[in-house]
Order: C-alpha cells, then structure tokens, then sequence
C-alpha cells in the first residue's frame, strides 16, 4: 500500500515537471526546448516500465539512449539559436546529464558501444558550446582583431574550455562569461564520469575473460 501510494506520487511529480518543462519551454518560443521536453515524457515513462514493459532490457537502454541523444542534439540546436547563452549554457548541462543518468543505470554496455556513445555525446556538446561562442563572439589574443565571431577560434575556445585547459590566448565576452563556466565545470563533471565508467567496463570486461579462461 505504502508502496504503491508512493509510485503514485511519484508519477504525479514527474507529469507536474513535464508540465512545467513543456510550458517553460513554449514561453522560450524555441521548438527544440519543446521537442526536448516532449521527449522527457516517453524516457519517465520507459524508465518506470510502464511503457516497453515486455522488451527486454537491452532493447529498453537502445531505446532510452537514442532518445536520449536526440534530446542532446535538438538541446544543441536549441541552444545555438538562444539568445540568452547562460541559459542555454544550462539547459545542455540538463540534457548531458540527464544522457549521463540513462547511460550509467545500464551494465550491458561494452566497451566499444560505450565509447561511442561517449565520444558523440561530447563532440555534440563541444559543439554546441562552440556555436554558442561564434554567435557572440571572442575576445582575440590580438587586440587589433577585436571580436572573433570565426567557428575555428570558437570551437578551440571550445574544446580547451570542455577540458579545463585554458590556455589564456582567447578570452570569453562579457555575454558568455558564464556558459564558458558552465561548459568548464560540465566537462569536468562529465570527463571524469566517462573515464571511470570507461575503466570500470574495462575491468569488467578483463574479469570475465579471466574467469572463463579460468
């Protein structure tokens, strides 16, 4: 009873946020926010088992995931066309997270899907980051430059800010001071969760191959 009564609630939550998500999203008047809310619904609901409750679990993580990487990529879109790039700063740190959630509940991944899966997921979201710095522009190391808005400078500026490096020749603008910190942090949040579920599957894999030779 008990248990039920908190499935129940729990189900309640979930339609209130997809509510919410949807509305916040069609105030946006950005369709793919929309679409990646839509898609929210079906993934609680896979998740749960109330829907595919027949299909296997290896069918149900396909599924989940490449939902999953679709809410990535219209996220992604979405966020190149935002006019406010904090907030798409975060609403790409949501959907990587939420693919990061999805991935790290399933233990039939091997190591060769897994990497892909990894190395799409973070070149899309590199990406969109990248997209995001050429819309509003780059500080060149060159002061005669000025502003860059070109997609090289942004998608460098990019990928040393995903890893952390920070080399110190670009620097952010005023507009995208704070995607760029989100982008920083998201990469070391999610370096860190790819390498050792990347590690942890290796081992996996060594164990089994140890036993069955055993």
């Amino acid at each position: 009873m008990v248990e039920r009564k908190a499935t129940k609630t729990s189900d309640v939550v979930r339609w209130v946020l997809a509510v919410i998500l949807c509305v916040w999203a069609i105030t946006m008047r950005n369709p793919y926010y929309v679409c990646f809310g839509v898609i929210a619904i079906p993934i609680w609901r896979i998740s749960d088992g109330r829907l595919g409750s027949k299909w296997s679990h290896r069918t149900r993580q396909l599924v989940l995931t490449t939902c999953s990487l679709v809410q990535v990529v219209l996220v992604d879109i979405g966020a190149v066309h935002d006019p406010d790039p904090t907030r798409a700063g975060m609403v790409i740190d949501v959907s990587l997270m939420s693919m990061v959630r999805i991935v790290s509940k399933s233990a039939h991944w091997t190591l060769r899907e897994f990497a892909f899966l990894a190395i799409v997921s973070l070149m899309l979201t590199i990406g969109s980051f990248a997209g995001i710095f050429r819309t509003f522009g780059l500080q060149h190391p060159d002061p005669a430059v000025g502003i860059d808005h070109s997609l090289k400078s942004a998608f460098y500026f990019s990928l040393v800010t995903w890893t952390t490096l920070g080399y110190g020749d670009f620097q952010p603008t005023e507009a995208v001071r704070m995607a760029a910190a989100i982008e920083a942090m998201l990469g070391y949040v999610a370096m860190a969760f790819f390498i050792g579920f990347a590690l942890s599957r290796a081992g996996a894999s060594h164990n089994g191959g140890l036993s069955e030779s055993g």
